[in-house]
């Protein structure tokens, strides 16, 4: 089955809600979606290779490649409560930034 559209969670691996959020990313992963639980902005390292916390996984792991080479993707992202907006912010620039300019 081709993997559908990559949902990026952001929150501290030990927050109150990280129990709740893995089990979210398990049910997603179940239906086909790439699902990625990263600790700071700068786990997104480029745009072919991404740090991050497997569900259920204890340490953080390198992927490579972790994006489509060409085309078109959707993200969806979501964050912790606690998780403060310039910090956000900053997730989203370093994604827009793996895009290149806009045709």
């Amino acid at each position: 089955m081709a993997k559908k559209p990559f949902r990026f969670s952001w929150q501290a691996f030990n927050a109150s809600s990280a129990a709740e959020w893995r089990d979210k990313a398990r049910r997603a992963e179940a239906l086909g979606y790439s699902t990625f639980h990263i600790a700071d902005p700068e786990c997104l390292v480029s745009a072919g290779e991404i740090r991050h916390r497997p569900v259920g996984a204890k340490a953080e792991v390198s992927t490579t490649p972790w994006l489509p080479p060409a085309g078109p993707v959707t993200i969806g992202l979501t964050s912790g409560a606690s998780t403060p907006d310039n910090l956000m912010g900053a997730v989203v620039a370093r994604l827009a930034g793996f895009a290149g300019p806009a045709a």
